[in-house]
């Protein structure tokens, strides 16, 4: 219901070996803000901070956990599990 959406994020992020038996390890951070349309409340803005980890114990799996910082809203943790097959 919105003609106008606008917005950017950036996200910087590392990954590296543990070990071999170990697995890899990343870290990310991200900031985005956005112009939306909320048809209950009309124009809204937003930005969020975003930190997080994500562990791979083998190539085909994935841990994931991150906190998200929402500028005057509430903030949020997150985590999730990935499988490639």
């Amino acid at each position: 219901a919105a003609e106008d959406q606008s917005g950017y994020y950036i996200e910087p992020s590392y990954r590296f070996d543990l070990t071999e038996d170990y697995g890899e390890i990343g870290f990310f951070a991200r900031f985005s803000d956005y112009d939306y349309f909320d048809s209950k409340s009309g124009a809204k803005e937003s930005e969020v901070t975003s930190y997080g980890v994500n562990y791979w114990p083998t190539e085909n799996v994935v841990l994931k956990a991150d906190v998200q910082n929402v500028k005057n809203d509430n903030d949020a943790i997150n985590l999730g599990f990935g499988y490639q097959f």
